[in-house]
């Protein structure tokens, strides 16, 4: 592991950049997944290695804040919001290690999931894109693709909800959330090639619906706590703190059903690999 040089920054921009960071791997690791895409899957991999970063960031500023045993305890909260941000992120690790690790999830799954939910797609501005040297407001994601670019990695640096002025680059690589259908459109239109589908092949495995219901509910459901969470400290909300919590439940609720169906549907496949992941 590199050593990590401290830079003086705000604790506020730090635990923002951190927020910010852990939502889009949630979404980067789900839809990598979803498209069996290793650059989807690699990206969430490095926005871990920058949570770290962060974390140690939080930590040093919090350490160099604390003068009084009031201060200290004053910090505490904060030290323990960057710790759950950082659960987060290796929660959204441990997702993309699925696609990594060639884990099995049914090819009809993954097609049902893509349909019943927005995803995010990745694409790197090719030198002959159309849509490279011209500014976000002049492109229309949305209207020609169906797809809004929701974050821009340039070399190591990230631009989180890019302001409609900015100017994309070739080489820049943009991330986009829409819904399945604009993603090959998305794609071609910022690469500029052509998007050939992967052929698949069929598991067989019934029931699909009941799965996909449960994974759709659990992504949601997390998304959500993971913004009360934070309205939570903010507010410093008791009652939205408390919706969190019953969210955490049903979420463990909703693992186990999911864990039974993987059980029931074990009995009706040839190989067990295919429902690993």
């Amino acid at each position: 592991m590199r050593k990590i040089e401290y830079c003086p920054i705000s604790m506020k921009k730090l635990l923002v950049k951190m927020k910010d960071t852990s939502e889009l791997m949630v979404d980067l690791g789900y839809s990598a997944v979803l498209y069996d895409d290793d650059d989807l899957a690699m990206e969430v991999i490095r926005l871990e290695e920058k949570m770290d970063v962060y974390d140690y960031h939080v930590q040093i500023s919090a350490m160099l804040a604390a003068r009084t045993v009031e201060d200290a305890e004053a910090l505490s909260g904060v030290l323990q919001i960057a710790a759950a941000a950082e659960i987060v992120s290796n929660a959204a690790g441990d997702i993309a290690s699925i696609v990594l690790l060639k884990m099995g999830i049914p090819h009809e799954l993954k097609k049902d999931l893509r349909r019943a939910d927005e995803t995010v797609a990745r694409a790197v501005v090719g030198a002959d894109s159309k849509v490279a040297g011209r500014s976000l407001d002049k492109i229309s994601f949305e209207t020609e693709v169906g797809m809004s670019v929701i974050a821009i990695r340039r070399g190591e640096s990230w631009i989180y909800d890019p302001e409609p002025e900015i100017e994309i680059v070739a080489g820049d690589i943009l991330f986009a959330r829409g819904h399945d259908e604009g993603v090959p459109l998305f794609l071609e239109m910022v690469t500029g090639k052509p998007q050939v589908p992967k052929a698949y092949q069929e598991s067989g495995i019934g029931q699909l619906d009941r799965a996909v219901d449960i994974i759709v509910k659990m992504k949601n459901r997390s998304e959500l706590a993971v913004g009360l969470a934070y309205t939570a400290v903010l507010f410093d909300s008791e009652e939205v703190a408390i919706e969190v919590e019953v969210i955490e439940q049903e979420m463990d609720e909703m693992k186990y059903d999911l864990q039974r169906w993987v059980l029931q549907a074990a009995k009706h496949v040839d190989d067990i690999e295919n429902l690993r992941g």
